[in-house]
């Protein structure tokens, strides 16, 4: 429902968030999964909220905004050879060097903070996030992805 194996990305390679999120929202455009003004919006709340995130062993970034933007329900998730530098979410000034996005297009604004809650679930268990950094295949990262209530 969530995962279309064609919006899973391993080891890609940015060069700053800009073209991260213009990559995302490229995917996600052409899928029919978002409107034109998807990344604007990304990087527009991004410089408000910061959605970077410290785990125990690596680094994630949540990058999403609002439901008008949307067309369709989906999540992108990217794995990067090269980390990405995000503000640390809840403090808008400290940098932190990503290893792996989950992009959120979601059409509802309370399913924003329903996936929000799944995904630090899966984000607090450290075991879970070296399995789900070494996936290499979309097979391998969605049966992840499932077994924690995100299909």
């Amino acid at each position: 429902m969530y995962f279309d194996g064609n919006l899973m990305f391993f080891n890609q390679e940015f060069n700053g968030k800009d073209e991260l999120f213009k990559f995302i929202g490229d995917n996600f455009e052409k899928a029919g999964y978002v409107t034109a003004d998807f990344v604007n919006g990304i990087r527009k709340r991004e410089s408000l909220y910061p959605t970077g995130l410290v785990l125990q062993d690596c680094c994630v970034a949540i990058p999403h905004t609002d439901a008008d933007k949307v067309v369709k329900s989906q999540l992108q998730f990217i794995t990067l050879k090269k980390p990405v530098k995000f503000f640390q979410m809840a403090d808008n000034t400290s940098e932190i060097e990503v290893n792996f996005v989950v992009s959120l297009a979601l059409k509802e604004a309370h399913a924003q903070l329903e996936m929000l809650q799944k995904l630090m679930g899966m984000f607090a268990d450290a075991d879970l996030m070296k399995k789900l950094l070494a996936c290499s295949n979309i097979e391998e990262t969605k049966a992840l992805f499932a077994a924690n209530g995100i299909e």
